[in-house]
C-alpha cells in the first residue's frame, strides 16, 4: 500500500515549535522541566590515569616491550 511522503515533517514541526511554543513558552516548561536525562554513557567509564596511558602506548615507532 503507498502512502505519501512524509519528508517535509521537518516544517510542519519547525511550524509548530516557533508558532505555538516560543510564543507562550511557559505552558511547556512544567513538561520540559520533568523529563529526566539520563546521564552520558561515558560518565560510566572508568578512566585511565594519564601516566599510565603514556606509559603503555604503543605504535610503530615506540613498538613497546614483547610479551
Amino acid at each position: 500500500m503507498k502512502t505519501e511522503t512524509t519528508f517535509r515533517y521537518v516544517e510542519h514541526l519547525m511550524g509548530f515549535i516557533m508558532g505555538e511554543v516560543f510564543m507562550d513558552p511557559e505552558a511547556y516548561r512544567e513538561e520540559l522541566l520533568k523529563i529526566s536525562i539520563p546521564p552520558d554513557l561515558s560518565s560510566e567509564f572508568e578512566h585511565p590515569e594519564k601516566e599510565e596511558v603514556i606509559a603503555n602506548y604503543v605504535s610503530r615507532f615506540n613498538p613497546g616491550e614483547a610479551v
